[in-house]
């Protein structure tokens, strides 16, 4: 399973601060929902842009695992989307309009495909959601989609935390590892 954990610091700053050795595990496990039972067995490597300059930065994602479910935890910083290669600072840079920075420009094409599976998940998200942040007729949210939910979530690096923690989904869509693990498998 995987979950959004908050970072106050960019990518190149987390590898230069080595802060994927300071994320704390949570307190219970979000699958088993047993209290005091992750330990840390170590990390995973992953890539993502940095926000200023969109160079490729190698991040180390913490793991964890529990000792009553045996099932798998990592803490994604906050500053990376799930299965989206370009940070959460410069998607909402584009997102917002902005292209003209060192970052979108360089990622131009594939932030273009992030807007097209944005809005082709749009109405499931709107459907998933869209009750909790007062949205209830569709076609008014389609038309503001990205100004909706950053309204109604604060910045991409939030929306995605709490898509994540209470409904299992992302801005771009619904990915296994979000979802709890059943127990027979």
């Amino acid at each position: 399973m995987q979950m959004i954990s908050p970072c106050l610091v960019d990518a190149v700053d987390y590898v230069a601060e080595q802060a994927h050795r300071r994320v704390k595990r949570p307190s219970h496990c979000p699958q088993c929902k047993h209290h005091n039972t992750l330990r840390a067995i170590g990390f995973y490597n992953r890539s993502v842009t940095e926000s200023r300059t969109g160079k490729i930065v190698a991040i180390k994602v913490r793991r964890f695992l529990c000792e009553h479910c045996h099932k798998t935890l990592s803490l994604l910083p906050s500053f990376a989307q799930p299965y989206r290669l370009i940070c959460s600072i410069s998607i909402e840079r584009y997102f917002n309009g902005t292209t003209a920075g060192a970052d979108t420009l360089q990622w131009n094409r594939l932030l273009r495909r992030y807007r097209r599976r944005f809005n082709a998940w749009i109405s499931d998200l709107v459907l998933i959601v869209g009750q909790s942040i007062g949205l209830s007729d569709l076609d008014q949210f389609k038309e503001g989609s990205w100004n909706s939910l950053i309204n109604a979530y604060g910045h991409l690096d939030q929306a995605t935390r709490k898509l994540v923690r209470f409904f299992q989904i992302t801005v771009f869509g619904r990915y296994r590892c979000h979802r709890p693990i059943s127990p027979d498998g």
